[in-house]
């Protein structure tokens, strides 16, 4: 096991875990951000993330919580387990994290009483052998932790005895003390921790005044949250430095964080000072982990406001400070590794801001913003020691005159495909789709309308599925899987209109999803799903228009229409392609007529297309585009032009989505109809009409750039192709 570091909320844990709210390194070799989780209460979900070399973030599928309202999340030291707070049924969610592809599964454990009223806060002693939990309804429980299973035991006593309205807990770096904030007494409850059985004694001069009385400005107390008369500062987080020295909080209503010393014997605190200022309604505070910084965020301004700490834990304003979040109702803060990197999640604008951030002077610079859920309340990072890796694995292409589906093996070093195995489809097959945990294939058929099933093996065989073929409207034209593998849309073309269908997560067995089939109407052209799972875009040539569907129910599929954000959005030429980014933030709406792109936001919260007003300009992409691809990461755009038989190739910043050419255009071998990048971003590939091969390029990793590779000689003419991605 790699050696430990301290975390300035409390928990000691190994370099695998960045956990909840704030980390501080005290000399471990420094590991690489692989994972990120977010949870959003409102549709009461988990989401996955990959974190690349740059700390972005991309999406990598959900969890539902059966449990409701997931207020808080934290990962045990270990980094096999994530452990949820549901605050409205009190139990306590429990998932298995998979170390290669960060997929959640939730344990038999799962759904463990919590003792309390709304479980909202929680931090992990430094052995990783005790958990503790604050709730709302007021009181703190203590677990014992299985290290194998994750499951959760009452440590003797639990719960113990707090102020009201209990916010927020620390443990202490030494794992001897635990703190807890009240906001409506207003004061701090301190514990000392029994080593051997994790119960919690109050210390003798506890509870402490949080160093902010009031009376203040109640306009706070039109919250849901606040009881509606003055309650003094109301003392909100807690955060440990990671020293042990020091502990700051932060006062809601006073608009202030205060400091106190702890006494490293009994653990009691003393202010430091009078309170320090902050923006409007204070929410999380969090240390830096070089222990030099401690960093606010402010629900009421939208941003965050750092500070220097001085070697008596004063606090002064870091020059530049507050610092925009980009988005609204800042809650959580966490921390990279190395404190290069600050990501602060958005509850109300349901995205997670990502700062870059200076370790000499504090200051943070705005990188990027990634979308979430519903809601945006908690983020956690996990750490390896290598960043995670993407690289192709199976290639399945349409043969649409043996009707039947090829799988191949990609070789990840040259993209060469091997073929493996040949399997009979239905009648005139034209799209393929692969589900995203790489169980199982499907495929439409367009003269016998419906879609051939299949289930993948571990050596990349393919066998058809009990049930399968299952019938679709007249003549699918395209098929798409959500992002967490669990539908499967189908459009067609004929019948103008989508089926649904649910897929079985063991079996791969397709049900009809009740309302499919959607009625579309007016020539649809194709299909986009984000990568949230949360819309379903549809552009048609009928009424020059795009429809937007979501889904009500983090667990029903997008088919509901945005009518009342104003789907569907008429545009004066037919909007020809759709491509969602990775991320699921920007749109870019191309027109074959014009050859022209526009840019858009895809707002968070319904859907909507939102024009850019910093990018309203169209830009040219060529000369007649029929296809537009992503590069995996967002940093790409690729676009083939029928008349000018090139490819056009663009970077896209990521504030507003701003087009810029990278190279000129790249004239392409034989008649391309389609476009095809390997989920590693390696490689992309060309359909050509009529032809016998695909057209392979490498994409640089420098600046985007293709280069031709060469020719992948096949026997017959694909029609479609889908790559699987494999993680390491």
């Amino acid at each position: 096991m790699l050696p430990c570091f301290k975390c300035c909320f409390g928990v000691k844990i190994n370099p695998l875990i960045i956990s909840l709210f704030l980390c501080c390194l005290v000399g471990s070799s420094l590991a690489a951000t692989r994972f990120a989780y977010v949870a959003s209460p409102y549709d009461y979900t988990i989401s996955s993330y990959l974190v690349d070399e740059t700390g972005l973030m991309f999406p990598n599928g959900m969890v539902f919580t059966k449990d409701k309202y997931p207020s808080a999340i934290i990962v045990h030291p270990s980094g096999k387990f994530l452990y949820a707070a549901s605050r409205t049924v009190d139990t306590v969610p429990i998932y298995k994290i998979d170390p290669v592809t960060g997929w959640l599964e939730e344990t038999p454990e799962s759904h463990f009483d919590s003792r309390l009223r709304s479980p909202f806060s929680y931090g992990f002693h430094p052995t990783g052998e005790f958990l503790y939990v604050a709730g709302r309804g007021g009181g703190v429980a203590g677990f014992r932790v299985n290290q194998n299973t994750g499951a959760l035991n009452y440590v003797p006593g639990s719960p113990f005895k707090s102020g009201e309205r209990t916010r927020s807990l620390s443990v202490h770096p030494s794992g001897k003390f635990v703190y807890a904030s009240n906001a409506y007494t207003n004061n701090i409850s301190a514990y000392r921790v029994d080593q051997k059985t994790g119960t919690l004694a109050e210390l003798l001069r506890s509870p402490f005044a949080a160093g902010e009385e009031g009376p203040f400005d109640d306009t706070y107390a039109i919250l849901p949250d606040v009881a509606g008369v003055n309650l003094g500062g109301m003392p909100y987080y807690i955060a440990s430095h990671p020293s042990g020295q020091f502990v700051y909080v932060t006062n809601w209503a006073a608009a202030s964080i205060s400091m106190f010393r702890v006494d490293q014997q009994n653990g009691d605190l003393s202010l430091i000072d009078q309170p320090k200022e902050t923006g409007l309604t204070p929410y999380a505070v969090a240390a830096h982990p070089s222990g030099k910084f401690v960093y606010v965020s402010t629900w009421g301004s939208n941003d965050v406001w750092g500070y220097q700490v001085g070697t008596m834990g004063h606090l002064t304003h870091i020059d530049g400070s507050p610092f925009a979040t980009n988005g609204l109702k800042p809650v959580d803060i966490v921390f990279n590794e190395a404190g290069t990197r600050a990501f602060v999640a958005n509850i109300s604008s349901n995205n997670t801001t990502i700062f870059e951030v200076n370790t000499e002077t504090g200051q943070l610079v705005f990188k990027d913003l990634a979308m979430a859920r519903a809601g945006a309340i908690d983020v956690e990072l996990v750490s390896m020691p290598n960043a995670v890796s993407i690289a192709p694995k199976y290639a399945f292409v349409v043969d649409k005159t043996q009707q039947s589906l090829i799988n191949y093996e990609v070789n990840p070093s040259t993209g060469h495909l091997k073929a493996l195995s040949r399997s009979k489809t239905g009648k005139d097959p034209v799209a393929v789709a692969q589900d995203p945990r790489n169980r199982f294939v499907y495929v439409a058929n367009a003269g016998s309308n419906n879609v051939s099933a299949y289930r993948i093996d571990t050596a990349g065989n393919l066998t058809e599925i009990e049930g399968s073929p299952y019938a679709t409207g007249k003549n699918p034209s395209q098929i798409s899987i959500d992002a967490n593998g669990w539908y499967i849309y189908v459009l067609n073309k004929d019948t103008e209109d989508l089926s649904i269908f649910l897929i079985h997560a063991k079996t791969g067995q397709l049900a009809e999803a009740q309302d499919s089939p959607l009625k579309l109407g007016h020539q649809p052209l194709s299909m986009s799903l984000d990568s949230h799972a949360r819309y379903t875009f549809v552009n048609r040539r009928g009424n020059n228009s795009i429809a937007v569907y979501r889904y009500r129910s983090a667990v029903k599929p997008a088919i509901f229409e945005i009518t009342a954000y104003g789907s569907p959005f008429i545009f004066k030429d037919t909007p020809t392609l759709l491509t969602i980014d990775p991320t699921g933030r920007f749109a870019m709406v191309v027109n074959k007529k014009t050859g022209k792109a526009s840019m858009y936001y895809v707002q968070v919260d319904n859907g909507a297309l939102l024009s850019i007003k910093e990018n309203l300009e169209t830009v040219k992409v060529g000369d007649a585009p029929i296809a537009a691809v992503y590069h995996p990461k967002g940093r790409y755009i690729y676009v083939l032009n029928e008349s000018s038989k090139n490819i056009t190739q663009f970077s896209m910043d990521r504030a507003y989505g701003m087009l810029k050419e990278i190279a000129v255009p790249l004239s392409t071998r034989g008649d391309p109809v389609s476009l095809i990048i390997d989920p590693s971003g390696q490689y992309l590939y060309t359909i050509n009409k009529g032809e016998n091969a695909l057209t392979q390029y490498t994409i640089s990793n420098d600046n985007g750039q293709l280069a031709y590779t060469g020719k992948i000689n096949l026997a017959f003419p694909p029609v479609a192709m889908a790559i699987s991605r494999q993680f390491r």
